[in-house]
């Protein structure tokens, strides 16, 4: 049966440097013996040469020797990295003291002295050999170990995730991920609790988070919450967490995602969901508001019609006529509020042409002055060179009229309101909030005020009819419906935002 050659040992190589071939030929034969394979050099020289061509695992070094000592030789073969570490054993006699000391310092790592003691001698050997063999695999497992960490610190450095330790609420340990997510020195991670990064909104929840974790038997859990940079910047993270323990002490494993994109685009989401929802109810509010108003209006026609009859009647005494007027008047009401509600459901026809919008704003900045009182101040900022548009003149006016009269409303002790015109590009992005919309420039007309202001809902409700926040009698709650209604006739867009306290802003 022939064996394995990958598993026959080789066996050990030593280099015997003597210039005495008595003495050389009996260390070559009793380390034979020993099974060892041995190698002969005369002189230092020989051994420098021997020793980088061979690489033993140990030199017998004889210290007196021609050409290069024995002492200078084992100091040469110390200064080479190809041999440095290849242990020397210093051959020399009994009573020259010096030489040991010398030798020593030059480098080598035993001695032993002539005459020989043949037993001494290899016991001697095999001690030194087994020390080199113990240093050789220190040296080959720190190597393996530094690969390993290497080979670690080169997946981690790199993740596209975040990787965090947290013990005790600090940072103990990170990759450099999470400094790229908060945007801050691996000195202010460690010097400060996480939770100071987390933004102000979610820090609760994340405390929360990552003491459950710590109160847990290890089960993953996940968990979304906001970051803030010191430049003001958030980012959502995910965090797939996980019990662990950390030099001996409980801590939580991080895997930090970032979300941003994601929850942009759910966000994006759902606001075409709520266009699109608030689109269908206006619309739905539209329909119904429409068939009703056209079958009031042709009621108070004809309550109108027989009222103005009845008033050409001049036989009738004061009372009865003076009853007739207040029912005519009260059906011609009646009459303009059904024809708000049919304008808010397009059902009105509009008189369209190409119109200069700046200058309905100055036309209607005129008749404002007259009506809306003095402590207001109506301040206009109108773009060069605004796009004409195709719109109804009448229909314009009642848009800015209806919109500063609500701005009246919302600035009882006087304020600012300020309309103004520009170009607008509306890009892909507004279009998707906007499903009708097509990229294109558009005239956009704003009309703001420094009010009261509103909350989300309410400005959830404006626009539809019959919905206000004044006191009874004090309107109707068909201005804005009726504007709204106007825009939509006109292939436009309209927006609000506002915050209380903080004035309203109308984009269309």
């Amino acid at each position: 049966m022939i064996a394995d050659p990958s598993l026959i040992k080789e066996p050990e190589r030593i280099l015997v440097v003597d210039d005495d071939t008595e003495i050389r030929d009996a260390l070559c034969a009793a380390l034979q013996y020993e099974g060892y394979e041995v190698h002969i050099a005369t002189n230092g020289k020989e051994a420098l040469d021997t020793a980088r061509r061979l690489k033993p695992n140990l030199i017998l070094m004889d210290v007196q020797m021609p050409v290069i000592d024995g002492i200078e030789a084992t100091r040469k073969l110390k200064e080479d990295p190809v041999t440095v570490h290849i242990p020397i054993l210093m051959v020399t006699v009994v009573d020259k003291k010096e030489n040991i000391v010398k030798a020593l310092e030059a480098g080598a790592i035993d001695y032993v002295t002539k005459p020989f003691f043949m037993p001494e001698l290899t016991a001697r050997v095999k001690a030194v050999l087994t020390l080199k063999k113990h240093y050789d695999e220190s040296i080959e497992a720190k190597k393996q170990l530094n690969i390993s960490e290497e080979k670690y610190r080169l997946v981690v450095d790199n993740a596209s995730e975040a990787i965090l330790v947290i013990q005790d609420r600090m940072s103990r340990f990170f990759n450099p991920k999470i400094r790229e997510f908060v945007r801050c020195s691996s000195k202010d991670l460690t010097s400060r609790p996480f939770v100071d990064f987390v933004h102000p909104e979610d820090q609760a929840k994340a405390s929360e988070y990552f003491k459950e974790l710590l109160e847990g038997e290890g089960a993953a859990r996940i968990f979304d919450f906001r970051v803030v940079n010191k430049r003001g910047g958030i980012k959502w993270l995910e965090a797939n967490g996980v019990l662990i323990s950390w030099e001996g002490k409980p801590a939580t494993l991080n895997f930090l995602t970032d979300v941003t994109e994601r929850k942009q685009a759910q966000e994006e989401k759902e606001k075409i969901q709520y266009q699109l929802l608030q689109a269908q109810k206006m619309e739905a509010v539209g329909t119904l508001a429409g068939g009703i108003a056209h079958d009031f209006n042709n009621l108070l026609q004809v309550i109108q019609g027989y009222g103005q009859m009845l008033l050409q009647d001049a036989n009738r005494d004061e009372r009865a006529h003076q009853a007739l007027v207040r029912i005519v008047g009260a059906a011609k009401r009646g009459a303009d509020l059904t024809q708000q509600l049919l304008t808010f459901s397009r059902a009105v026809d509009s008189d369209r042409r190409p119109l200069d919008l700046n200058h309905e704003v100055i036309q209607v900045k005129t008749l404002l002055e007259r009506t809306i009182p003095k402590m207001i101040n109506i301040d206009l900022d109108l773009a060069d060179n605004l796009r004409i548009v195709n719109a109804d003149p009448i229909q314009v006016e009642q848009i800015l009229m209806n919109l500063a009269v609500n701005a009246k409303d919302a600035m009882p002790e006087g304020g600012k309101l300020l309309i103004k015109t520009e170009n607008a590009i509306l890009n892909d992005e507004v279009c998707r909030l906007h499903p009708d919309a097509t990229p294109w420039v558009y005239a956009l007309l704003t009309v703001s005020d420094s009010g009261h202001g509103m909350d989300s809902e309410t400005q959830e409700h404006i626009f539809e009819p019959f919905y206000t926040t004044k006191d009874v009698d004090k309107g109707t709650g068909l201005g804005l419906a009726m504007v709204y209604g106007i825009v939509k006739n006109h292939n436009g867009f309209i927006s609000c935002t506002s915050d209380p306290g903080e004035g309203a802003t109308f984009k269309i």
